[in-house]
């Protein structure tokens, strides 16, 4: 990355009250996750009052070829994706739109008259002392039903519901892959709304369940796809230009291949190619994949995290 192309300018630490020598700490601090086999790469960033201090590139986008990273190598956001759904949500209140108290059932009614089971006596229910609301979504204290919890029973009384969801064939419980069978996120999230609670709204936290239903929720308010929402409310005002839900085939080159922590220790590599993904599959799937990890950035727009598997 050029200068020219930096996210801000660049300061000495002492120009804004900064250590030189406790900034030069960082890049051997980093280095060790490298060395001990715990992360690929880094690339890490410091700013105050509007000027850089500190912008730094370690590791290497792949292992086998020892390919380094650089400072606009591009990273996968993960939950970090979820930070993005609050300025969304709050963009469309601040407009008057929604308020973080409306129960979802007003932009979906499939959320209506929920049933929450009991907690000792899976197959018994009774109803929700409330609606989950927006707040609820945000917060990870909706409720909602989720593969993880979800009473062996299930498989036979929901068996429907939970071949919909993918919950049967799918051991990560993401649900279906890629071209296995149509995919409707709408109907996805609909179809999660058939299943009882697993606790009253607003009483419990469990993360990241809220957030497709939130997406959902975030496109019917907005009356358009929730990638090009991002990319004209948030990701072009603050000129992200690499952050979107797919990588472009002409930046494929930084973008650097997932890779896991094995249990006994070093990194695996999931993917050997990373592949692009077009934007019309993008589009369609847009409801789930704004809350799951799925919106791709470089260092120039925001905040990286680390190149592990997570």
């Amino acid at each position: 990355m050029t200068d020219e192309r930096l996210p801000m300018p660049l300061a000495s630490p002492k120009e804004v009250g900064f250590s030189e020598e406790r900034l030069a700490r960082i890049r051997p601090a980093m280095q060790k996750y490298i060395d001990d086999g715990k992360v690929p790469n880094f690339v890490t960033l410091v700013a105050r009052r509007g000027h850089l201090v500190h912008f730094d590139a370690q590791g290497y986008m792949d292992i086998d070829t020892r390919e380094p990273a650089d400072r606009d190598t591009l990273f996968r956001l993960y939950s970090n994706t979820k930070p993005i759904t609050g300025v969304a949500t709050m963009i469309l209140f601040e407009e008057g739109l929604l308020t973080l108290d409306d129960p979802i059932s007003k932009y979906i009614p499939a959320f209506e008259n929920l049933e929450v089971r009991l907690p000792d006596q899976p197959l018994l229910t009774e109803p929700a002392r409330r609606e989950i609301t927006i707040r609820d979504c945000l917060a990870h204290t909706s409720g909602l039903a989720t593969q993880s919890r979800a009473p062996l029973q299930y498989r036979t009384l929901y068996r429907d519901v939970m071949e919909a969801l993918g919950w049967l064939d799918s051991p990560n419980g993401e649900g279906e892959s890629v071209g296995s069978r149509p995919y409707d996120p709408r109907q996805r999230v609909e179809t999660l709304a058939k299943l009882p609670l697993n606790f009253h709204p607003g009483t419990a936290w469990e993360y990241h369940v809220g957030y497709p239903v939130m997406s959902a929720v975030l496109e019917i308010v907005a009356g358009m796809p929730l990638d090009r929402f991002y990319r004209e409310r948030i990701f072009e005002p603050l000129e992200m230009h690499d952050s979107d839900f797919y990588v472009d085939e002409s930046k494929l080159s930084r973008f650097p291949p997932c890779r896991a922590r094995r249990a006994t220790g070093g990194l695996c590599q999931s993917r050997k190619k990373p592949r692009p993904v077009r934007r019309s599959w993008a589009r369609r799937h847009s409801s789930v994949q704004a809350a799951t990890e799925a919106a791709w950035s470089a260092p120039q727009g925001t905040t990286p995290v680390s190149g592990k598997c997570f």
